[in-house]
């Protein structure tokens, strides 16, 4: 097949990264997905790239709600307990996820 001819994911990477890829999201994808919710940009890549991998829909919606469910439930808590002081909550809910992203990334790239 001609490079041009090459159709979908082969477009990104070659089959031997893309199976590398699959394999790595197999079995790492549902944790990226479900700590993914917390931050911010990185959930709309995660679905891209579970979409790639192909993952089990069932594995990615238990892991989308597990992950959209607890997040949900953390920031609607901080708005309740910072009704008094609604600065500290906002404060809060921009720093918890600042500090996930570097422990997300380092666990990421230590897997790799």
């Amino acid at each position: 097949m001609s490079k041009k001819a090459k159709a979908g994911p082969l477009r990104l990477a070659s089959e031997e990264k893309l199976a590398r890829f699959q394999s790595l999201f197999d079995r790492w994808g549902g944790y990226a997905v479900l700590v993914s919710r917390a931050l911010p940009i990185l959930p709309e890549v995660m679905a891209v790239l579970a979409g790639l991998a192909r993952m089990r829909f069932s594995r990615f919606l238990a892991a989308l709600l597990l992950g959209s469910g607890a997040t949900a439930l953390l920031f609607a808590w901080l708005g309740h307990a910072s009704r008094a002081e609604p600065w500290w909550g906002m404060l809060a809910a921009t720093v918890i996820p600042l500090a996930v992203w570097p422990v997300f990334v380092r666990l990421a790239l230590r897997h790799r």
